[in-house]
């Protein structure tokens, strides 16, 4: 049997290949987003075991999500890839930002179901009995926003200078 010779993308004459910096060691940016990544796991166990943890919303619904996008947030910067942790980054943000800019503008007066069960002035129920948001969620969400944007911008700009570098 012939054996059959497969070119590779490395081999192949006409391929470009983008050149990536290499990175010897974390920049603020992936720091920061390992702490969101930290403090998002955290809420999450803090929700999953006490609901109404700082006067947050925390049902198993919202807990399990903050938990995956901080498991996100902690590989992205554990990984020793810029893009990647860029667009985790920038999707995080993206994802908070919506959370909170919906919480803000739909947010109506109410009695919560989920978490802390005081009258809230911005509920939002998205799901009643499950995923409720009020206030203090929207600022929480309002906070991790800034951090993944900021965390984001920091890493264009170290990107852009490892590129010209090189």
């Amino acid at each position: 049997m012939p054996t059959v010779m497969r070119p590779t993308t490395h081999s192949h004459p006409s391929s470009v290949q983008e050149k990536r910096p290499a990175i010897t060691r974390r920049n603020f940016a992936q720091s920061t987003t390992i702490g969101l990544g930290f403090i998002l796991v955290l809420m999450s166990l803090c929700g999953l075991l006490y609901p109404s943890f700082a006067g947050l919303h925390l049902s198993a619904m919202h807990a399990t999500s903050l938990g995956l996008c901080g498991i996100l947030a902690f590989w992205a910067g554990l990984h020793n890839d810029l893009r990647k942790n860029f667009i985790v980054d920038m999707s995080l943000g993206l994802f908070f930002f919506f959370h909170a800019l919906a919480g803000f503008l739909l947010g109506a007066p109410g009695r919560p179901g989920v978490g802390f069960e005081a009258m809230d002035p911005m509920l939002v129920k998205i799901m009643p009995g499950f995923n409720e948001l009020g206030r203090n969620d929207h600022i929480f969400h309002s906070l991790l926003t800034i951090g993944f944007f900021l965390a984001a911008r920091f890493l264009w700009k170290h990107y852009r200078s490892l590129l010209r570098r090189t």
